[in-house]
C-alpha cells in the first residue's frame, strides 16, 4: 500500500520545468510544471498543474532485435494455400515475388517439390512500425482546500484531473487470421482454381498505422476529521471515474472477402454489382498489385474499419474510523483504531456495433460489458506498547463481497523489539484476501503476442483472445517478514528484511504459450490457417484461471552512511533485492522454479535474482549532485536455448542467458537564487540517464 501525502499550508508560488533529449532517434520529453498555495487563519487552498509531451521512440530508432524476432509469416506480399494433387492443402509463396517487394522467404520445402512454384510463406518485418515510447501528452491538475472550524472540526476536499492522449505505432495492417478465399476468376489469380489467402492486405511499401487511446481521469474526495479528549474521528466520501477510449484499425472480415470476389468498394451492391465492373472492384491481394495492378485507396478503404472500445470504470468509496486511547502499557497508552467502509466499482466496455459483431479479422471483436461489485468491510487495529523496547499491533479485517464470492476475514499481528539504542528486531504475519473484479469475470480483449509454435517448428506472431471467467474463486495470500534496523553511530545505518509471500487459488491470465504447448492440435483453444492440426498458428484462445499456488521469498537490503567533510557532505547509499525463491504451480505447464528465469513459458514475470541501486550524494553549500549505478543480474530465458534457437520442445542443453545490465545516472544541481542572491529561489539541474548509453541485453523476441 502506497499513500501519497500532497503539500498542504503552502504560501507561494512555483515553477519547474524539465527537458529530456534521448540519444536516439526524435525522442524528447518536457515537463511544465506550477504550483501555488494560499493560506489564512482558519484555512489554506492549494493548486497544481503539470503538462507532459513526449515524442516518440520506434524500434527503427534503435533496433535491438534481430530480423527473425519481428517477422511475421503473414505478409504482403503473402502466400496462398493450394490444393496439390496427393499433397493437400500446402502454403505457397506469392509466384509473383516476395524477396524482390521486401518479403522474407521462409521455405518449407526443397525448391523443385512443387515445379514453378515456393512451399512456404512469405514473411513481414513488422518491427520498424512499432514504438518503443509512444507519443503522447498528459495535463493533470490538482486543487485542495482545507478549512478548520471552531469546535476542532476541519473540513476537506480535493478534486484532481488527469488526461492523457496517445497515439503507438503499428503495422500498416494487421494478419488476416480468417483465410479469406481468393476466387479462380480474380483476374490475378495464376492459380486456376480457389485458393486461401495468408497475409495481410498492405505490408512492404505502406506506412505504419497507429493505434490511438485517450484516457480522462476525474477524483473528488471530501472529509471530516475531528479530535477527541484521547483520538481523533474522520468520515469521507471518494468518487473516481475514467473514461477510456481505445481505437484500432483493422480490415473488415465480410468487406475484404467481397473485395477478392470483385465486390469491393463503398459503393458496390454486393447483390445487384458485376464483379470487377463499375462501383464493383477487386482487391489484388498478389505481387502485381506493386507493379501492373495497383489496389486503388476506394476499395481498400471500403474494407478498413475501426475497432473503438469506450470503457469506463467507477468507484465510489464511503469511510468512517476512530481512533483513541484505551488503556495505559508500560510504554504508553494502548490504541484501538475501529472503522467501516462500503465501496462501489463499476465497469462498462462499449464496443462499436462491428466489434459487436465479431466482424474484423484480427482483432475479432467482443461483446460489451457492463457489470457492478459493491463490498462492505470493517477493520479494527490494536497498538500495544507493551514496555519502552516492546511494541505489538493486532489487527483485522472483514469484507463481505455477497454472491459466489462470500467474505473474509484477514488478521494481520506485527511485533517490533528495540533490543539496544542501535539494534532492532521487527517481524509480522498476515493473511490476505484478493476476488475477482468485474473485467475478470466478465471482460475480455485480445492482444498481439509472439509464440513459438511446436507444430511448425518457429515463431509466430498471433492473436491471443482472453475471455472472462465467472467461475473464478478468489486468491488468498499469506505473507510474513522478519528483519533489523542496525546504527552504530550517527549517520550511518544498515536495514535487512527477509519477506515471505504465499498465494492460493492465484488469479491469472493463462499463460499463451502454456496453452499452446500443452495441446498444440486442440481447434477449440489453437485456431490454425489451412489445416487446423497442422497450418500455422493464427490464434490462441485462453482465459484467468485460478492457479494452483505460488510462494515467492527474498532479501531486502538498504545501507546509507553521511561522511561529512571539508569539501561537503558525502552520502554513499545501496539497494538491494535478492529473490531466494518464486516457484510456481502453473496449470499447463506444471512446477516452475521461477527465479532467475525470464519465465516466457509460464504464468511467472521476469524474475532476476538481484536488483541493486549504488549511489552517491554529494551536498555542498549551492550545490548538489547525486550518481546511481544501476545493476540486474543475468537471468535465464526459457524462451530461447544456449544457441539462439527457439525453446520448441525443450533445449538440449541450457536455456539462453540474458547478459546482467549496468547502467549510470547522473544528476548535478546548482541553487541560482543562493548564488545571485535573489529572493527567489531558483535551481538549476543538469543529468543523464544511462549517461554511457548502455544498450540492454540481448533477448530474442519481438522489439528484442
Amino acid at each position: 500500500v502506497v499513500n501519497f501525502i500532497t503539500k498542504r499550508n503552502y504560501d507561494g508560488a512555483m515553477v519547474s520545468l524539465d527537458y529530456q533529449d534521448g540519444a536516439h532517434g526524435d525522442n524528447k520529453e518536457y515537463i511544465l510544471q506550477g504550483l501555488w498555495g494560499a493560506t489564512g487563519d482558519n484555512g489554506s487552498v492549494l493548486a497544481a498543474i503539470s503538462y507532459t509531451n513526449r515524442s516518440p521512440l520506434f524500434l527503427s530508432d534503435r533496433r535491438l532485435s534481430r530480423p527473425q524476432d519481428d517477422t511475421s509469416a503473414l505478409g504482403n506480399p503473402g502466400s496462398f494455400f493450394l490444393n496439390i494433387p496427393g499433397a493437400g492443402a500446402l502454403p505457397i509463396i506469392d509466384p509473383y515475388g516476395c524477396e524482390e517487394f521486401g518479403g522474407a522467404p521462409n521455405l518449407l520445402a526443397p525448391s523443385g517439390t512443387v515445379p514453378g512454384l515456393e512451399i512456404g510463406f512469405c514473411g513481414f518485418d513488422f518491427g520498424k512500425f512499432y514504438s518503443y515510447v509512444a507519443d503522447e501528452s498528459r495535463t493533470n491538475a490538482y486543487v485542495r482546500a482545507d478549512y478548520e472550524f471552531d469546535n476542532d472540526i476541519t473540513w476537506s476536499a480535493e478534486f484532481s484531473l488527469a488526461r492523457n492522449r496517445a497515439e503507438r505505432g503499428g503495422a500498416p495492417s494487421f494478419p488476416i487470421l480468417t483465410s479469406p478465399i481468393v476466387p479462380d476468376y480474380h483476374p490475378q489469380n495464376p492459380f486456376g482454381q480457389p485458393v486461401a489467402f495468408f497475409g495481410r492486405a498492405e505490408g512492404n511499401g505502406f506506412p505504419g498505422d497507429p493505434a490511438n487511446t485517450e484516457s480522462d481521469t476525474f477524483r473528488f474526495s471530501t472529509s471530516l476529521q475531528g479530535v477527541t479528549d484521547t483520538g481523533f474521528w474522520e468520515v469521507s466520501y471518494t468518487r473516481a471515474v475514467n473514461d477510456f477510449v481505445f481505437r484500432v484499425p483493422d480490415v473488415l472480415n465480410t468487406e475484404f472477402q467481397l473485395a477478392l470476389y470483385g465486390l469491393g468498394g463503398s459503393n458496390c451492391d454486393p447483390i445487384a454489382g458485376t464483379p470487377g465492373v463499375g462501383d464493383c472492384e477487386f482487391f489484388n491481394p498478389f505481387a502485381t498489385s506493386y507493379t501492373t495492378a495497383p489496389n486503388s485507396d476506394y476499395v481498400v478503404s471500403s474494407f478498413t474499419g475501426t475497432e473503438v472500445i469506450d470503457s469506463k470504470a467507477d468507484l465510489e468509496v464511503f469511510e468512517a474510523f476512530t481512533s483513541f486511547d484505551v488503556f495505559e502499557m508500560g510504554g504508553g497508552f494502548a490504541a484501538l483504531a475501529l472503522g467501516v467502509q462500503y465501496r462501489e466499482n463499476q465497469l462498462s466496455q462499449d464496443y462499436d456495433d462491428l466489434a459487436n459483431q465479431d466482424s474484423f479479422t484480427f482483432v475479432i471483436g467482443n461483446p460489451d460489458i457492463d457489470g457492478s461489485q459493491d463490498v462492505w468491510a470493517a477493520f479494527g487495529e490494536l497498538a500495544l506498547p507493551i514496555n519502552d523496547e516492546l511494541d505489538v499491533q493486532l489487527a483485522v479485517r472483514y469484507e463481505d463481497y455477497g454472491g459466489t464470492i462470500g467474505s473474509t476475514v484477514d488478521p494481520k499481528l506485527a511485533i517490533s523489539w528495540r533490543a539496544t539504542d542501535e539494534f532492532s528486531l521487527r517481524g509480522s504475519i498476515s493473511t490476505s484476501f484478493r476476488a475477482p473484479t468485474v473485467f475478470l469475470a466478465q471482460g475480455g480483449a485480445t492482444s498481439l503476442q509472439q509464440l513459438i509454435d511446436p507444430v511448425q517448428g518457429a515463431t509466430a506472431f498471433v492473436a491471443v483472445r482472453t475471455s472472462g471467467n465467472e467461475e473464478l474463486k478468489p486468491e488468498e495470500s499469506t505473507a510474513y517478514n522478519i528483519g533489523f534496523s542496525y546504527e552504530p553511530f550517527r549517520d550511518f545505518s544498515v536495514e535487512v528484511d527477509y519477506w515471505n509471500f504465499e498465494f492460493e487459488d492465484l488469479i491469472i491470465q493463462e499463460n499463451a504459450q502454456a496453452v499452446l504447448n500443452e495441446d498444440p492440435t486442440n481447434p477449440d483453444r489453437v485456431i490454425r490457417a489451412g489445416d487446423p492440426l497442422t497450418g500455422p498458428v493464427l490464434q490462441v484462445n485462453n482465459t484467468y484461471v485460478n492457479a494452483s499456488s505460488m510462494e515467492t521469498s527474498g532479501l531486502d537490503f538498504v545501507t546509507s552512511y553521511k561522511i561529512e567533510t571539508d569539501f561537503g557532505n558525502f552520502t554513499p547509499t545501496l539497494n538491494a533485492t535478492y529473490i531466494t525463491k518464486y516457484d510456481l504451480m502453473d496449470p499447463q505447464a506444471g512446477n516452475i522454479d521461477g527465479a532467475g528465469r525470464r519465465n516466457f513459458n509460464n504464468i511467472g514475470v521476469s524474475s532476476p535474482e538481484l536488483r541493486a541501486n549504488l549511489g552517491l550524494a554529494w551536498q555542498n553549500d549551492i550545490h548538489a549532485a547525486n550518481i546511481f549505478l544501476r545493476y540486474i543480474s543475468s537471468y535465464d530465458d526459457d524462451q530461447n536455448c544456449a544457441d539462439g534457437t527457439a525453446n520448441v520442445a525443450g533445449c538440449s542443453g541450457d536455456f539462453y542467458e540474458v547478459d546482467s545490465h549496468l547502467t549510470v545516472d547522473a544528476q548535478y544541481n546548482i541553487d541560482l537564487g543562493g548564488l545571485y542572491d535573489t529572493e527567489q529561489s531558483y535551481v538549476l539541474t543538469l543529468g543523464a540517464i544511462n549517461m554511457f548509453d548502455e544498450d540492454p541485453p540481448q533477448l530474442f523476441t519481438n522489439s528484442g
